[in-house]
């Protein structure tokens, strides 16, 4: 790294007005900060990062200050990388700049069977980080523990079922068949002997977990954890007080599935999609792909020692549909390549195989191709509009988020224009996704880690490679449409920071941000409503003129002001469609004040 890219650097970090996911800037003007291992750990749990000593931050404001002594500063810092268990082969290098030497440290992510990583001479549950957002989160005992019970290739789903528990018969005979119709090696051999060969029962003849996960009677009665929690979210304006709704899935993991699909597509509702000249009815998120996530949930789940106890949780709000299962995701699995590349491995191997035989109620497969489920959920959302799912790995469980909705494509194709690119569609598709992820980052902190990288362009333009998906972006990057960032850990690009919805010309009521902080729409919000036709404007017409896609950015910004007097609802019902908001005496008077 050069002075010219550390400026860069520099740079990028002040637009965020933070520190970032996977940059951690620090003055360390004389010394090492006291700080410093957690860091360096958090960075090795967390897929790797970049720490810069000699760069001190003000308030979102980041500017290179130097370091005393770069040589002893290197040297103290690379035998704190050996202090690390593992020890950290961490890149250090010196950077000459005008304002003093800085050192940058660019430190690997450690292997997932290796994890946590923590000071070596202090326990792992004493001193291992992740990264969250802009800064380090220490890790719970607990957390420590089920990361550790994870990193092994133990298959938890083949242990003993808790006593008293017994086998469904006609699941067990459906297993029976499909299995004598796999293969003729198994055909002719006794039934015990061909359950005992899929793990569905112990040496003892006794049923395996995973046996009666998939074909046992009632596992509820024994294995409580088994049920799913289901749960609908308050929305955002929602009355103070409102609670959510909460239900519990119970059954084999084939009526789950059954069960859980049918709360889900009732309760996202179906909106009109008109694709092809022809009109049709769908969920706001493709089934295709909440199947994909909500199996992917009841399979692949940890049993872990402590881990065991813990639900699938299933919570649909204004904005997603997240499923969060117990356990972070399998170390032989990549997070970064889920969708492009089959997966090698699965962690309860024995659970896979009884439900690879096994079909829902309504004669649905459990399992799909481990090589292909969340490629075609992908394919599912492009064809529908709509974001990839995005995933969220963190040290005891691992989350799925279905955006609701299809993305708005009006000022993408707006901003494009005449723009002579090689394929008009495919920008407008991944600068509509680049937007509505910028609005998702302030909505779901955990979900900053997400970027538009040559992996995820391909998942959003499904089915597609990496490279053709990279080549896109460099297209629009030199259109001067996105710009590639500098502080990730591969490359990665946003909207550029004039063709952004937030840059849009404000109205004279709008004044600049702060450094660090994102404008306050609320002027833009007041401007928009003075200048309809009849001075009033529903919540979809105030996300048209602030141009935000997303449900509950558009909430936030109606909600902060109504909260201030500036704005008020024409209907008591804040649900009613036909509700819209005009403004207050005191809205007229902040916006005239302001013009």
């Amino acid at each position: 790294m050069n002075a010219s890219e550390l400026d860069d650097l520099v740079k990028e970090l002040g637009r965020f007005g933070t520190d970032h996911q996977t940059v951690e800037a620090k003055r360390a003007r004389d010394a090492l900060p006291e700080s410093t291992h957690e860091t360096l750990s958090a960075f090795g749990n967390t897929g790797g990062g970049i720490l810069i000593l000699g760069v001190a931050e003000d308030q979102g404001v980041f500017e290179v200050t130097g370091v005393a002594d770069a040589g002893q500063i290197q040297s103290d810092l690379q035998a704190l990388c050996g202090q690390m268990e593992p020890p950290l082969r961490a890149t250090i290098e010196l950077v000459a700049h005008s304002n003093g030497n800085v050192v940058v440290c660019r430190i690997p992510g450690v292997l997932r069977q290796q994890r946590p990583c923590h000071l070596a001479s202090r326990p792992p549950e004493d001193s291992s980080y992740v990264r969250v957002g802009d800064g380090d989160t220490k890790l719970t005992r607990d957390q420590v523990l089920h990361m550790l019970a994870d990193a092994t290739l133990t298959d938890y789903s083949v242990s003993p079922a808790p006593a008293g528990s017994d086998l469904d018969p006609g699941l067990r005979e459906q297993l029976l068949t499909s299995l004598r119709a796999s293969s003729h090696r198994l055909d002719g051999r006794d039934d015990e002997t061909l359950l005992a060969h899929v793990n569905a029962l112990d040496p003892d003849g006794q049923p395996t977990l995973a046996a009666m996960l998939v074909i046992g009677v009632n596992p509820q009665g024994t294995l409580a954890p088994s049920r799913v929690d289901y749960r609908v979210l308050p929305r955002v304006g929602d009355p103070q007080g409102t609670r959510f709704t909460g239900r519990h899935a119970e059954g084999v993991v084939g009526e789950l599935l059954d069960e859980l699909l049918t709360w889900v597509r009732g309760d996202l509702g179906d909106i009109q999609v008109v694709r092809d000249g022809s009109v049709y009815n769908e969920t706001q998120i493709p089934i295709e792909a909440v199947r994909e996530v909500l199996s992917n949930a009841l399979i692949h789940r940890s049993f872990a020692p402590g881990l065991r106890e813990r639900r699938v949780v299933v919570e649909l709000s204004a904005e997603a549909l997240t499923v969060t299962s117990p356990g972070n995701l399998f170390y032989g699995t990549d997070p970064d390549l889920l969708g492009l590349t089959s997966m090698s491995s699965v962690r309860n191997t024995s659970l896979v195989r009884i439900a690879d035989h096994m079909t829902t109620p309504s004669g649905a497969r459990i399992v799909e191709s481990q090589t292909s489920g969340i490629a075609a959920a992908d394919v599912a959302c492009h064809l529908f509009g709509g974001v990839p799912i995005l995933f969220v790995d963190l040290p005891d469980s691992f989350q799925a988020h279905l955006i609701r909705g299809a993305t708005d494509t009006s000022w993408a194709i707006g901003r494009i224009g005449d723009a002579k690119l090689q394929d008009h569609q495919v920008a407008v598709r991944l600068v509509s996704v680049a937007q509505r992820l910028s609005e998702l980052h302030e909505v779901y902190p955990e979900l900053r880690g997400t970027a538009m990288d040559a992996a995820y362009a391909a998942r959003t333009l499904a089915p597609c490679s990496r490279e053709v998906a990279a080549a896109r972006l460099v297209e629009l990057e030199q259109a001067g449409l996105m710009h590639k960032l500098v502080i990730g850990r591969r490359p990665a690009w946003v909207l550029t920071e004039g063709t952004r919805p937030e840059s849009v010309p404000a109205t004279a009521a709008a004044k600049p941000a702060e450094p660090g902080r994102r404008r306050d729409r609320v002027p833009d919000l007041l401007a928009a409503i003075a200048r309809s036709s009849g001075g009033e404007l529903s919540a979809a017409e105030i996300g048209s003129a602030l141009v935000l896609t997303s449900p509950t950015s558009r909430a936030r910004w109606i909600g902060r002001a109504r909260d201030r007097g500036l704005i008020v609802a024409t209907r008591e019902n804040p649900f009613d469609p036909l509700n819209t908001y005009e403004l207050t005496d005191e809205g007229r008077q902040v916006l005239n004040a302001s013009a």
